[in-house]
């Protein structure tokens, strides 16, 4: 689920949820990955119409999360992009 807000014309702000439930990672039903939740904040700054910059950051409490029993996915992570359309 998401929640996005534009406080301004030139900014956008979106946070968003992702739940997962445990599932069987292994045909056999052998492997449970434990449920988690993980939060994500993104701040994108309109230009103009051809360029954005977004700014954010995934996995925001630093949970410790696997898709996969055993395989364990990159704690918190910072991201940008510069989006330019013609």
């Amino acid at each position: 689920t998401y929640l996005e807000y534009q406080p301004l014309p030139y900014l956008r702000l979106l946070a968003s949820a992702e739940y997962n439930d445990q599932r069987y990672s292994n045909t056999t039903g052998t492997r449970i990955a434990q449920d988690f939740v993980i939060g994500n904040l993104k701040a994108t700054f309109i230009a103009n119409k051809q360029i954005n910059a977004e700014f954010g950051v995934n996995n925001v409490a630093d949970a410790n999360y696997a898709y996969e029993e055993g395989f364990w996915e990159p704690w918190r992570n910072y991201f940008a992009n510069l989006k330019l359309s013609y």
